[in-house]
């Protein structure tokens, strides 16, 4: 059975300097994440287009916006969500084939990961 990817929010400190954002390593993951990565692209840059076998990943907005696109197989289409900076963040368990779409220039997308990268986890194939 594959999991939906789901809404998840960080814990914020708030004061009159500015607003501190922040995730504990093991608040989403059983063992912590193993990796952080970020991907910077230009407008209207197409990446992703794969999902994990056994990786999970939080992604985030780390400049700009972003749309990822799950797709759904059982409705024959792609679910959107929308990321802001600093506003929202996405759980997306194994098995949730993604597209993500940079709709403003230097747009830069963050993932917190649960595993070490493997080439071998990931599919290119919708299943």
């Amino acid at each position: 059975m594959i999991k939906n990817i789901k809404n998840i929010n960080f814990k914020k400190i708030k004061n009159k300097n500015g607003e501190l954002i922040f995730v504990e390593s093991k608040s989403y993951f059983k063992r912590g994440f193993k990796r952080f990565f970020s991907v910077k692209a230009n407008k209207n840059a197409l990446r992703g287009g794969h999902s994990h076998y056994k990786g999970s990943q939080i992604l985030f907005c780390l400049n700009g916006s972003i749309n990822v696109f799950s797709y759904q197989k059982s409705k024959n289409k792609y679910k959107e969500y929308k990321l802001i900076k600093n506003k929202n963040y996405l759980f997306v368990p194994p098995n949730n084939f993604l597209k993500i779409k940079y709709l403003k220039s230097n747009s830069i997308l963050g993932v917190l990961c649960d595993r070490y990268y493997e080439p071998d986890d990931y599919n290119y194939t919708i299943e």
